[in-house]
């Protein structure tokens, strides 16, 4: 337990550390990290199968850097870490089978890139 409790202090400090570190150096590049909670469902139907799916909580986690171009233009640049999926405790794929349970859980890489 107390790595954790130290991992999320460390967390918390670079949160409020980076900001302030950004804005006193006033160069046009900035630099920093994010982080999340991801709520995500998946809704389909097909024929022949019923089930009730449930949201499904991940975490988002990743860093960026920005650059000014001009005092109203620059491109930023995230790489993220995304979990989404659903979850399900009655999927039934044929009539008169017995349930079964799934647990969906996809990791994504996302790199986005943002006009501002």
């Amino acid at each position: 337990m107390k790595p954790r409790l130290l991992f999320i202090c460390a967390v918390i400090a670079a949160l409020i550390l980076i900001p302030s570190a950004a804005q006193a150096q006033a160069q046009p590049v900035t630099a920093g990290i994010k982080g999340g909670l991801s709520i995500s469902n998946i809704d389909f139907s097909a024929e022949g199968l019923t089930a009730t799916f449930n949201k499904r909580y991940g975490v988002i986690a990743g860093a960026f850097v920005g650059r000014d171009f001009r005092e109203n233009f620059g491109i930023q640049i995230e790489g993220l870490f995304v979990q989404k999926g659903t979850k399900s405790n009655d999927l039934v794929f044929d009539e008169g089978d017995d349930p079964v349970e799934l647990d969906f859980l996809i990791n994504y890489l996302e790199i986005p890139v943002l006009a501002q």
